[in-house]
């Protein structure tokens, strides 16, 4: 069991999922438990692929929720809740099989993931907050993680961007 962020977040460290992993494992198991608990049919926004198992759907977030945020939330926080205003949360488990990936042994693999937000367009969307210049992300590739995230998130959920 492995978590869309670990994917995403290769790019620059080969080792960080395989660290990732051995700390949060439980984590993915019982959030997969819990998605699965709360599986819900997909929105007409949305054509999941066929390894997708459940779906967990959180209605459109709240204008302003951001400003009922205790002054001591984090700012990554404010800037996702800011940033997905107006967007559903759809949280996701998919099931590939070893030989389904083009890989000689048998196993199963089991991706957990839960988006930022995704429009009622289809667009996914994931949050970076940074308080680098626009010209520092795009040199250092800040956002690099964040669209692996979403891309692999849109070819799950069937979402067009």
């Amino acid at each position: 069991m492995i978590g869309v962020a670990d994917i995403g977040g290769l790019h620059w460290c080969d080792q960080k999922a395989t660290f990732s992993q051995e700390l949060t494992e439980r984590g993915y198991v019982a959030r997969g438990l819990e998605i699965i608990q709360f599986d819900g049919p997909a929105p007409q926004f949305l054509d999941p692929d066929e390894s997708v198992v459940a779906l967990q759907l959180f209605p459109p977030r709240v204008s302003q929720e951001h400003r009922n945020l205790p002054n001591a939330a984090p700012a990554w926080e404010r800037a996702e809740l800011e940033e997905t205003e107006g967007a559903w949360g759809v949280a996701v488990v998919s099931k590939f099989s070893g030989l389904d990936l083009g890989i000689a042994t048998e196993f199963t693999l089991v991706l957990v993931g839960v988006t930022d937000g995704v429009t009622d367009h289809g667009t996914v969307v994931e949050v970076r907050q940074s308080g680098w210049e626009w010209s520092g992300v795009v040199r250092n590739r800040v956002t690099t993680e964040k669209e692996s995230q979403a891309n692999i998130y849109s070819a799950l959920l069937g979402a067009p961007r």
